[in-house]
């Protein structure tokens, strides 16, 4: 990276996120550019899958470019090294996933709103590298903050889903 460039904003240039939640991954990351990396990828590719369980997916290309991007996630030196702790977090966000989506549309009530919750799921990895790389105090700072973020950014004042 070019010195006297904030490598945050350097790493921005190559994200497709919006630059609230790119600088809250740098805060979550405590600026370690791998882990950093790793955690956009992870953004990316989950919100990618969840567009075509969605039918939500502009081409059949952009479909292909997920497997792609899931090869270059479990790919990245960061998740490779850190493999053993964040394997069995892929494997839980995968199966609350499940869920949310098998709930979505279910009669009852309670799996509905359940449902809700679930879908932001993928945050857990989110507090796991908040704790990889910062700790417990890190984790649970980072956690208050995104769920807090996440609810009132999917949800309108009366508490209805948007």
């Amino acid at each position: 990276m070019k010195s006297g460039v904030n490598p945050h904003l350097q790493l921005l240039k190559t994200s497709n996120l919006p630059e609230e939640i790119s600088l809250l991954y740098w805060e979550v990351c405590l600026h370690n550019e791998p882990a950093y990396v790793f955690l956009c990828q992870w953004h990316e590719a989950i919100h990618q899958v969840d567009d075509i369980v969605d039918e939500d997916v502009e081409s059949k290309e952009k479909t292909i470019e997920c497997f792609i991007r899931l090869h270059e996630l479990y790919s990245n030196p960061f998740y490779r090294d850190k493999e053993d702790s964040l394997r069995m977090v892929v494997t839980l966000v995968t199966n609350a996933y499940a869920d949310s989506v098998e709930w979505e549309t279910a009669d009852a009530e309670w799996k509905r709103s359940w449902a809700d919750f679930l879908r932001f799921a993928g945050n857990e990895m989110t507090c796991a590298i908040a704790y990889i790389v910062g700790g417990w105090n890190h984790m649970r700072f980072i956690s208050r903050k995104l769920k807090s973020l996440s609810y009132a950014g999917h949800h309108d004042e009366g508490h209805k889903q948007i």
